[in-house]
């Protein structure tokens, strides 16, 4: 009986042994390939990096301004705001 396992062993020996082709594209091109592939996966790195960012900064305020509409929906008709005792004077400026 033979045995499958060595007989494979046997033939990648064999395929170690024998003269590989040179490859079909010039080195150039390997190279150029290589480096959009390296941009392309660094400018997805860097987009899902910010979005991450925008996502978690934005979270807060939208959690913030939820919670401050769910209890500002029922608003008490019973009191009304009283007027500040003191107004704020408003103040004219230039910047130049």
């Amino acid at each position: 009986m033979s045995d499958p396992i060595h007989e494979a062993l046997g033939d990648r020996l064999l395929l170690l042994g024998a003269q590989t082709p040179a490859p079909t594209l010039p080195a150039e091109e390997i190279r150029r390939r290589a480096d959009r592939r390296r941009h392309r996966r660094r400018a997805l790195g860097a987009t899902a990096a910010c979005t991450a960012a925008a996502l978690l900064l934005a979270l807060p305020s939208v959690l913030h301004s939820a919670r401050t509409s769910q209890q500002s929906a029922a608003p008490d008709i019973s009191s009304s705001p009283s007027p500040s005792p003191h107004p704020r004077p408003t103040v004219a400026f230039t910047v130049t």
